[in-house]
């Protein structure tokens, strides 16, 4: 049956198909609209008008927002545990000569956001990572589709912090999931769709509401995921990562999936992955969920918030990846002896020398969240501020290497495995204005001299200012008259003006352009081609 929607409902149809089980945001001139039942729940989740696009019994539900909320909006869907799908308009129609026509303006979504591979500063909590988990319970990896797993088979479990590209898988038994899942606290938990009630239930169980996420039931199987995470590694195989193919293929089936989800919905973020961790059992000291409730760790218990649990009251730290870590630390302490006592040498040192302490967090309140600013870049996300902020990080790396100079033990190994960046701070500040706005679209963020191509387009935008006073004086040198002047009206565009007092001295190569009462104006092939570069 043909299809009787009108060419735009086509195209919402489209990028609906694109990302299933995504609200889409799609943009139609100064608003971002949604239609259908992506509408009735967008009303619900953002306190929007519901309208229809017609009326009568067929009438399609419509809400929507101007564009500038968009921010706002999305901060909002994520912490519903929403995932939302931009649909931008990309250009419109061009006629023969490259002229805007009318016609339908192409779309496409441009962004996909969800809560586990959120990457802007808005949408993240800095004091802790924002991990998506994906999950394979029961079973043997790879089981046909409606098989009937065994109930007290190994769980395969692989967690991402997209924004660092931290990646760690492990195998579980059932009964640890639930544990792992409150340590982790994770925003979104991918499964299969067969799985999905019994990872929901997992999921309650860990007493951390998130989004359940289902995928493709073959997203999981041994072939697709081996071939998902040797991509994602650069060919590596995941023998000489410390895992073993058969007794860790949950983890290696879970960690697959990771990876095809964020080819469904943020490609650019699997450049940031370096490795995949094996995760064992025994290297930290593992808490149960009851346990880690009633001692208030990360989470105080009444509020269920940071504010009065142990990493609350704890928490001095200069910047959001301290205190990211601190929570980390507190959440899965060491078990191992000698890494006990290389962290409490590293203590002792800083309370013995309060001038280093001191000195050390002077230079680390520079540096803020290098850690997800860098993980912007990598995606593509990354504003002018953005860089300023990492320039500003790279410059503070030298004063803490030159803090620990004198350091031993654990801070010396931190000293040693800094990389100063000197590179990356000299590009930075050559390149960037001092207070760079948040957005590249507001521009004027590039220091004059830094590209010389650059400059011109700026000079021209601004109407060629400075060509044209120095064009002026050129003439006015060559001709003699001295009251030549350059000119600009929206009807003739660029013209030299001339005095009729003066016509006899205009040079022959000069074009008359126009009359006008006391004054006769021309162009020169000159004036014309900066007039094209300029418009």
């Amino acid at each position: 049956m043909a299809n009787t929607a009108s060419p735009m409902m086509q195209q919402f149809e489209a990028a609906k198909a694109r990302c299933p089980g995504a609200l889409v945001l799609f943009r139609m001139g100064d608003f971002y609209e949604l239609f259908g039942d992506d509408a009735r729940e967008a009303a619900t989740l953002l306190d929007l008008t519901l309208t229809s696009r017609d009326k009568g019994p067929d009438a399609l539900p419509m809400a929507g927002f101007p564009h500038h909320q968009l921010d706002v909006q999305l901060v909002k869907l994520v912490a519903a545990g929403r995932r939302a799908a931009i649909c931008e308009q990309i250009d419109g129609p061009a006629s023969a000569e490259g002229r805007p026509a009318k016609g339908l303006m192409r779309r496409e979504v441009t962004r996909i956001v969800t809560p586990g591979i959120a990457a802007d500063e808005s949408l993240l909590d800095p004091a802790r990572r924002n991990w998506l988990v994906a999950l394979l319970p029961a079973g043997r990896p790879g089981r046909a589709a409606g098989g009937e797993p065994a109930d007290d088979g190994p769980v395969g479990l692989a967690w991402i912090d997209v924004a660092a590209g931290r990646f760690e898988a492990a195998v579980l038994p059932r009964d640890d999931v639930a544990d792992h899942l409150q340590r982790l606290e994770p925003s979104e938990v991918v499964c299969a769709d067969r799985d999905r009630e019994e990872v929901a239930a997992w999921v309650r169980a860990a007493g951390r509401p998130c989004a359940v996420t289902a995928r493709p039931g073959w997203w999981f199987e041994p072939a697709a995921a081996t071939a998902a995470l040797t991509r994602a590694l650069g060919g590596r195989r995941v023998e000489g990562l410390g895992f073993e193919p058969a007794a860790d293929a949950p983890a290696l089936a879970a960690a697959g999936a990771v990876v095809a989800y964020l080819d469904e919905n943020e490609p650019a973020a699997i450049a940031r992955i370096e490795t995949l961790s094996a995760w064992r059992a025994g290297t930290l000291m593992e808490i149960d969920e009851a346990s880690r409730r009633s001692l208030e760790l990360v989470r105080a218990a009444g509020t269920n918030r940071r504010e009065g649990s142990l990493a609350g009251v704890l928490d001095r730290t200069k910047t959001p990846l301290g205190a990211r870590l601190l929570a980390e630390w507190l959440a899965a302490p060491l078990v191992d002896v000698a890494a006990i006592d290389e962290r409490l040498d590293a203590v002792a040192a800083l309370v013995d020398d309060p001038a280093l302490a001191d000195r050390l967090a002077g230079c680390l309140e520079g540096i803020g969240d290098l850690e997800r600013l860098v993980g912007r870049v990598v995606t593509g996300r990354a504003g002018p501020r953005d860089l300023e902020r990492i320039g500003r990080a790279a410059a503070a790396l030298p004063d803490v290497v030159a803090a620990l100079a004198d350091a031993g033990g654990l801070l010396a190994d931190l000293r040693d495995g800094l990389d100063p960046c000197g590179d990356v701070t000299a590009r930075i500040a050559a390149a960037l204005r001092e207070g760079c706005p948040v957005y590249a679209r507001e521009g004027g963020f590039i220091r004059p001299g830094c590209d010389a191509a650059l400059d011109e387009l700026v000079e021209l935008a601004s109407g060629g200012k400075a060509w044209i006073a120095r064009y002026q004086a050129e003439q006015i040198e060559r001709t003699g008259i001295t009251g030549l002047k350059v000119g600009y009206n929206r009807v003739f565009g660029f013209f030299l003006e001339v005095g009729r007092t003066h016509a006899d001295r205009v040079p022959a190569h000069f074009i008359r352009k126009q009359t006008v009462k006391n004054a006769e104006r021309y162009t020169t092939p000159e004036l014309d081609e900066r007039e094209r570069q300029v418009l």
